[in-house]
Parts: structure tokens; C-alpha cells; sequence
């Protein structure tokens, strides 16, 4: 640990809680009990092989079932309600940066085995980056590469137009909005290589469709996506 980060650590310390339920820990963990709890969730709820959302046994469901083949999969740690909801946006809107290792920790449990030669994330805007001071996507997929041991890059995949917030839109209106709105820089690191694409949600996929279109026509054979929460159908 460096010097900065022990003065970081002295004047802002790691709570030492289990964030998903707040029951005090000897270190910043999920403890066993949430363990237990999501494991159930998962068994009782089922997901989707293609896509993650839970509520589905199928290897397919509708939300997937028209992916191009180069989109392998994707994976999600957990559902996008509750207490994992909650964490999300402590993080995403509150800069509560102390909770990325967590959510990087629930996204190694499910991880694709497939080989990975590389780890992007979803981008932001630049004027979406001003804003927030940080593109919440990235740091969990440095955080997820260091854990995966797998090469991180955030300077491949550009989004290059600011399109409006998907929420409240419906899955056409989602895709439409955001045709055109990615680029490549350097694409020779792409030819051949299988990519996972790292996104904080999941709901239709939209956005996961488009990147991974973009990273294809770059020369990225396929792409896995891996996501903190998906949706419930």
C-alpha cells in the first residue's frame, strides 16, 4: 500500500461492514449470509444463459434470442432490485468509490471461463464523465481485470455522441438511440481477440449490442458481457 493510500485510509477509512446488509465485519466484505441469500435468489429465480436476466432457465430468452452470434454471452452478479440497488447507486450517484472491490468481487463469481484476451468497459460521454467526475463501468473493470488478471484497456471504445438516458424508453427506442454513438481508436489491439465488455446494469441489452457491434466491425472475434445486476423479467 503507498503512503497516499495509508494517509487516504487514515483520514477516510474502509467501513468495515458487510454493504449489502450493514452488519458489522472485521473488513469490508459480503458476508456469509448475503452469500447465502444471493445463492438462493439464483437457484429459486433462475437466469438466462444468453443474456443473465434472471427469471428464465432458457439458454434464450426474448430479450437475447436475436444476438449475433460474435455476442457469446453475458454474464450479471445479481438482480437489479433492493440491496443491490442500493449499493449501485451509492456508488453511481453518491461516489461512494469504497464499494467498487465489492462489486468487482460479486462479478469474479461469474466470470466466463472462456479465455479472455481483453477487458474494455462501457464508456462514457465526455460531458457524462464531467458531470459524474468518473465512469462507475471502468472502475469496477480495472478492478475486475486486476482480479481476472486479464489486460484492461479504456482508450479502444470512444462514445462519441451524448445520447439521452435510456430509462423510460422502450427496447426499439433504446437501440435506435444509441445507433451511431461509439467508435474505435487503435484498433489494431482487436483482430482476433475476445473481449469482455464491462457495464454496471442490464436491462434490454441495448447498450451491450451496440458496443459489441462496434468492437465487430473493429475485428473483435467475440465478446462476452459481464454486469453487476440484470434485470427480472
Amino acid at each position: 500500500m503507498s503512503i497516499l493510500s495509508i494517509i487516504s485510509e487514515l483520514i477516510f477509512p474502509t467501513p468495515r461492514i458487510c454493504p449489502l446488509c450493514k452488519s458489522k465485519q472485521d473488513k469490508l466484505m459480503v458476508c456469509e449470509q448475503c452469500k447465502e441469500k444471493l445463492d438462493k435468489f439464483r437457484q429459486a429465480a433462475g437466469q438466462c444463459k444468453g443474456c443473465g436476466s434472471f427469471g428464465s432457465r432458457a439458454k434464450v430468452c426474448n430479450n437475447c434470442r436475436s444476438w449475433p452470434k460474435y455476442i457469446k454471452s453475458n454474464s450479471a452478479a445479481v438482480p437489479y432490485e433492493k440491496e443491490y440497488r442500493e449499493v449501485l447507486h451509492l456508488l453511481k450517484f453518491r461516489k461512494q468509490g469504497w464499494l467498487v472491490p465489492i462489486l468487482a468481487e460479486l462479478m469474479f463469481d461469474v466470470v466466463t471461463t472462456e479465455p479472455i484476451d481483453l477487458i474494455i468497459p462501457v464508456p462514457l460521454h465526455k460531458n457524462r464523465f464531467r458531470e459524474r467526475g468518473f465512469n462507475q463501468s471502468a472502475l469496477i473493470a480495472k478492478e475486475l481485470a486486476l482480479r481476472a488478471g486479464i489486460h484492461y484497456n479504456d482508450q479502444i471504445l470512444i462514445r462519441q455522441l451524448d445520447t439521452p438516458h435510456q430509462t423510460g424508453l422502450d427496447l426499439y427506442q433504446r437501440r435506435t438511440n444509441l445507433l451511431g454513438a461509439f467508435r474505435l481508436d487503435n484498433k489494431s489491439e482487436l483482430e482476433g481477440k475476445s473481449i469482455l465488455l464491462t457495464d454496471d446494469t442490464l436491462t434490454t441489452g441495448a447498450t451491450l449490442l451496440e458496443c459489441a457491434a462496434t468492437l465487430h466491425q473493429g475485428g473483435a472475434k467475440f465478446i462476452y458481457g459481464i454486469t453487476f445486476a440484470a434485470g427480472i423479467k
